[in-house]
């Protein structure tokens, strides 16, 4: 398996899928007791290409309550694949993922 870096081990995210939308949970301390925050997002609309699918999702729980975002969903095809292909463009999304760097966008 190929070795993931800092970066993208910072944003793995506890996640459960729903039948309407997906939650995450991250870790926020400020959030007492539990020290986890949720957000629900659900799906609007789905763009296909290739090996990868990109997502418009909304958020519907959470303290992002009608933002937007794009997911992107690359497929390797099973479950014994390799993500070491996909590591340089899985990097750059974590480091531009940053809430800092949106500020610049």
């Amino acid at each position: 398996m190929a070795k993931v870096s800092s970066p993208i081990q910072d944003f793995q995210l506890e996640t459960e899928v729903l039948q309407d939308r997906t939650v995450h949970f991250y870790h926020d301390p400020r959030i007492q007791p539990t020290g986890r925050r949720r957000e629900g997002w659900r799906t609007k609309k789905i763009v296909k290409g290739g090996p990868t699918k990109v997502y418009m999702e909304e958020c519907v729980e959470g303290p992002y309550v009608t933002s937007l975002r794009a997911v992107k969903r690359i497929s390797t095809g099973h479950k014994n694949s390799t993500i070491k292909p996909y590591l340089p463009e899985l990097e750059i999304m974590a480091e531009t993922s940053n809430q800092k760097v949106k500020i610049l966008y």
